[in-house]
């Protein structure tokens, strides 16, 4: 009986030290860590295909002008939503869900980033070929905290697929390849 007692208040220690190392937006969503698929309307839009984040910082062209998404290429900052660019049509203000107006039809696939607080997450859509002009969005799979559903959208941000760009030795094969050509050519000329 002694021996359980004296377990009781290890196992209360133990609990205790475990709940002061979870991170604190673990322990303020009861253990349940902020994903991107946590958003409600995003992924319910047409062409949606994934989601990644939420992830730390800013979305801007000096902070990440190309971000990538597995098996799907790179992508190029084109705009934010609170810019001039044309990227987006406005931009929908301190909300946490409601429409986001694209510029023009973004046929194709392409990458809306939402931003809000300290974090952003990101978002892969495929326009097709009559390309997509309108989003529904939320904040919810950005990053939540004090008791709130999510936090208001600072602003939003469009990437377009990144153009490939040639190896070197890619380069290399056509320059031989031209020379090989211009060579044949020079060649057959009659002289005279």
């Amino acid at each position: 009986m002694n021996r359980s007692l004296t377990s009781l208040p290890a196992l209360a220690a133990a609990s205790l030290l475990a709940l002061a190392v979870a991170s604190p937006a673990q322990a303020a969503l009861g253990g349940h860590a902020v994903v991107c698929g946590d958003s409600i309307d995003t992924p319910d839009n047409a062409g949606y295909i994934a989601c990644q984040g939420p992830l730390a910082g800013n979305i801007s062209a000096q902070q990440n002008n190309v971000v990538s998404f597995d098996g799907y290429g790179s992508f190029i900052f084109q705009g934010a939503s609170n810019d001039l660019s044309g990227a987006f049509a406005g931009n929908p203000g301190s909300v946490t869900f409601g429409d986001l107006s694209l510029g023009t039809a973004r046929a194709g696939l392409f990458v809306i980033g939402l931003k809000g607080a300290n974090s952003y997450s990101l978002y892969l859509f495929d326009g097709g070929q009559a390309g997509i002009s309108s989003l529904m969005f939320d904040t919810f799979g950005i990053v939540r905290g004090n008791g709130v559903a999510g936090p208001e959208l600072s602003h939003a941000a469009l990437f377009t697929p990144q153009a490939a760009v040639p190896e070197p030795g890619t380069w290399a094969l056509l320059a031989a390849g031209l020379g090989a050509v211009g060579f044949m050519a020079r060649r057959r000329r009659p002289r005279g």
